[in-house]
């Protein structure tokens, strides 16, 4: 984070998932009017809240709230959409509308964490890859994640999480064929899936998060 202020002062920037802010990065010594903070250990693949802070003697002042995604999605993909929530140990949902929604069961994390779903660019990440089984993407792929504090995900939980995907079917579509596949160095397919033709969506279960989307046998859509 690079900044110049207009007067001299101490500077600093306050980041994370929420509007906590809980990681400050700053110099307490240094007055300046140019400003240059490495913010470091950030996870990848993730979109962050920060603000600008200033402080001149004993006045703070910290800047709007804006937000960024670090880099690091596989296949160095663009994230195209973000849908975030803080769920604690009771459950709860977050909803990416028409695409992907995670239900939360209660007990599934045992403090607060905080859920993310990013829509990646999907022909840009399968390009990198693959597919699994040579099957063809039917719904957008999405890298899921949460987070007990700003630097620090979960990595499994205590209760399965359902993951309802929507997808787009074309008139060539074998839906017997429909997997939803999670991918983490390779693809593996999540099982306790269930299909709803009427409202166009899969369901599965999964106690682990990475990158997840759904396949089938036919023609991309």
């Amino acid at each position: 984070f690079t900044w110049d202020t207009a007067v001299a002062t101490k500077g600093g920037v306050l980041i994370d998932l929420n509007d906590k802010f809980r990681k400050i990065e700053g110099d307490a010594n240094t007055i300046g009017t140019s400003h240059t903070f490495t913010v470091s250990d950030l996870t990848p693949c993730t979109e962050y809240v920060y603000k600008i802070r200033a402080v001149i003697d004993a006045r703070t002042e910290d800047g709007v709230k804006n937000s960024f995604h670090t880099s690091g999605c596989i296949g160095q993909a663009n994230i195209n959409g973000t849908a975030k929530e803080d769920i604690a140990v009771a459950g709860g949902t977050v909803s990416l509308p028409n695409k992907l929604t995670l239900s939360v069961p209660a007990d599934a994390v045992g403090e607060e964490n905080h859920f993310q779903i990013n829509q990646l660019d999907r022909d840009t990440a399968l390009g990198v890859i693959g597919t699994p089984q040579d099957l063809s993407p039917i719904t957008g792929l999405y890298e899921l994640s949460a987070h007990s504090d700003p630097t620090t995900k979960t990595s499994s939980f205590n209760n399965p999480i359902s993951v309802e995907l929507s997808y787009t079917p074309s008139d060539d579509t074998d839906l017997a064929s429909l997997v939803v596949g999670r991918y983490d160095g390779a693809w593996q397919e999540l099982s306790d899936c269930t299909v709803n033709t009427s409202t166009q969506t899969i369901s599965c279960t999964t106690t682990e998060f990475s990158v997840i989307g759904g396949f089938v046998a036919g023609a991309s859509t």
